[in-house]
């Protein structure tokens, strides 16, 4: 049960070095490329008004759907 327990420890020791790039690193394009590429810029948001909302709604015109959106807000 020790061995198992030294073991383990010594796995996660190297598992820790190896993450925090101890040994080097062995590419250089990013840890997760493609959820950075797909990342939402929250700058471009804001807030909107009722009044904005209403004009977005009439500029859109009527839903073809069930209507199941149109409680919201009320």
């Amino acid at each position: 049960m020790k061995l198992a327990f030294l073991v383990l420890l010594l796995v996660n020791l190297a598992l820790l070095a190896w993450q925090q790039g101890a040994f080097g690193h062995f590419s250089d394009s990013g840890r997760e490329p493609e959820r950075v590429a797909r990342q939402i810029e929250a700058e471009r948001f804001r807030v909107l008004s009722e009044k904005e909302v209403q004009k977005l709604r009439e500029r859109a015109g009527p839903s073809k759907g069930s209507g199941g959106d149109s409680a919201i807000g009320q």
